[in-house]
Formats: C-alpha cells, structure tokens, sequence
C-alpha cells in the first residue's frame, strides 16, 4: 500500500470539493421535490428516480470525501471528533 500525503493544497481541494457536492445535492433534492409537484405526463415516475440515484451516488461521494477529510486530518495529528470516522 502506497503512503499519499497530503498537502495544504489538497486539503483546500477536499473543503471545496465537498462543498459543491453539498450544494449540488440540496438542489437535486430541491428539484426533485419541484418535479413531485406536477401533475403531467411529461414528469414521469422513471424521472424522479433518476433524480433519486443521481442524489444516492452523490451522497456517496460525498462520504468519500469526508472519508479522505478526516484521514488527512489524523495523518497531521489532529484529534478528529466526529465518531463515525474513529
């Protein structure tokens, strides 16, 4: 297994990168919500949950960046708080 550290730069790729997808999934669920709303042939069921596996895959990414978050911050010894990362 290959050791990849991480620099001061990366971390700020990291933040920023887990704020877009933060962004991004609050407006497909806000979307997705809007689309619930009408009542027409055009808005199919088979479109809402499209929506619904594009915010699941999301959400994983998400975790996936959280995930690196918090290995860089143990790797410099900061004491990580949030129990599901210990």
């Amino acid at each position: 297994m290959q050791y990849v550290s991480f620099n001061i730069c990366n971390k700020c790729n990291l933040r920023r990168n887990l704020f877009w997808l933060k962004k991004i999934i609050k407006e497909l669920q806000g979307f997705k919500e809007e689309l619930k709303k009408f009542d027409s042939i055009e808005v199919k069921e088979k479109d809402i949950e499209i929506l619904e596996n594009a915010i699941e895959e999301l959400e994983l990414y998400k975790w996936a960046f959280l995930g690196l978050k918090y290995a860089y911050l143990d790797s410099i010894g900061y004491e990580v708080e949030n129990e599901a990362f210990k």
